[in-house]
């Protein structure tokens, strides 16, 4: 008796490419994060408002509720988005989607500025509201309210300072120009905080400056992880 024949393929097998469905992603993935990003910048900023606005109004609503609320829509928008993104399907082929997000694009810029000026608007005071509540420094809540209030009042200017400071790093950084270096940010910043911090109310500007030496460590090292991160998945 004889074998049946083996049949041979005719043409090659269509084998699943691990490296090409990884360059189909990559765009897909950035443009994901970029918009999450920004969404999540939203609450961050209303959390702001509405502490300036507490402090004005002097209304009740406790600051920590404020900021605690703002960091948690943050947290969940942007995995809201960052899903509905991902699964929102382009009309540009992977290749073309790249180009678009590519280097100095207005999504990479947009996509590291707000969220950089959102933490550094709430950043310092949800510090401030966590070592608080963690070494129930003052009479609680309240006691708090009242340093948020007189943070904003006295030193307010310093805040929009950094933030201003921040988001131009951040530009700089998408557009490939040398940003200011986070000591020189740090310094402007506290000698901001000085006056009339200091001259006024004998407000050292230490707590300024310590607490600005952290959040900039932080966001600075984010944002350039981020920035190349991104570009390496958009040229692979």
């Amino acid at each position: 008796m004889h074998e049946p024949a083996c049949h041979l393929p005719t043409s090659p097998m269509q084998l699943s490419d691990p490296v090409r469905a990884e360059r189909r992603r990559g765009p897909r993935l950035v443009r994901a994060r970029r918009h999450a990003r920004i969404a999540a910048s939203v609450p961050l900023y209303v959390a702001f408002a509405l502490l300036v606005l507490d402090a004005i109004t002097v209304d009740s609503t406790p600051a920590v509720l404020i900021l605690a609320g703002g960091w948690c829509a943050a947290t969940m928008l942007y995995c809201a988005v960052l899903v509905g993104s991902w699964l929102l399907p382009s009309p540009l082929p992977a290749s073309a989607l790249a180009r678009e997000l590519g280097a100095g694009s207005a999504l990479e810029r947009n996509a590291l500025v707000l969220p950089l000026v959102a933490v550094a608007l709430v950043g310092p005071l949800s510090i401030h509201g966590a070592v608080s509540l963690l070494l129930g420094c003052g009479p609680g809540p309240i006691g708090f309210d009242e340093w948020v209030m007189a943070s904003l009042i006295i030193v307010g200017h310093a805040h929009l300072v950094f933030a201003i400071l921040v988001g131009r790093f951040g530009a700089m950084l998408a557009d490939d120009v040398p940003p200011m270096s986070a000591k020189r940010t740090l310094l402007w910043t506290t000698v901001t905080a000085g006056v009339p911090g200091v001259l006024l109310y004998a407000i050292p500007p230490v707590l300024t400056a310590l607490t600005g030496a952290v959040l900039l460590a932080t966001m600075y090292a984010w944002a350039r992880r981020t920035l190349v991160a991104e570009r390496v998945l958009l040229v692979r």
